[in-house]
């Protein structure tokens, strides 16, 4: 039978697992050229679809769509940017 303890050392011990995982992983820190240009692309996309949805598909716009399509379209050109740097 699994026995479950809810000490707070061994809650400690186990979060540690995960948090060394974390550190250890690297996401973003040298992305291959390919990587950017793709996650780059979906963010000019989501971004350029929330603003069409956001402004035209309502009859009143829609301030939270339209600012988070203004959020990821600039997240896109960033990340463009970041790429046309690298090379």
């Amino acid at each position: 039978m699994l026995e479950v303890s809810l000490s707070s050392r061994n809650f400690v011990n186990n979060l540690s697992i995960f948090n060394s995982g974390i550190k250890r992983a690297t996401l973003m820190k040298d992305p291959t050229p390919r990587k950017l240009k793709m996650i780059s692309i979906m963010f000019l996309l989501a971004g350029l679809w929330g603003l069409a949805i956001g402004i035209f598909y309502f009859q009143q716009p829609n301030f939270f769509l339209t600012a988070l399509g203004l959020v990821n379209l600039m997240l896109g050109i960033y990340l463009g940017f970041r790429q046309l740097r690298k090379k």
